[in-house]
């Protein structure tokens, strides 16, 4: 087999296939940003309503609040509490 000839072979090759152009996006990748595009304003009103006050609250629980808004970190101690409340664990 000669070699210059497998190479022009393989150039003609990749020469025939349609090559995108640069800079523009296939229509899979336009797709997928279209998807995330329709996917945002619901993600991130999930996460700023929903996930941050979520993740806030269980921080808070670690501290002890007086009416004034002074802090006193605590640790586990108001959820160990919270687990020997019988009320509370017969609400669960």
């Amino acid at each position: 087999m000669n070699p210059a000839r497998s190479t022009n072979a393989l150039r003609q090759d990749t020469a025939s296939r349609p090559q995108p152009h640069r800079g523009r996006l296939t229509r899979n990748q336009r797709e997928a940003v279209i998807a995330w595009l329709f996917i945002l304003p619901d993600a991130l009103g999930l996460a700023v309503f929903v996930g941050f006050p979520m993740l806030f609250s269980l921080g808070l629980g670690f501290f002890s609040v007086s009416g004034f808004g002074t802090y006193k970190f605590v640790g586990m101690a108001n959820y160990a509490r919270m687990f020997r409340d019988p009320l509370f664990l017969k609400s669960l």
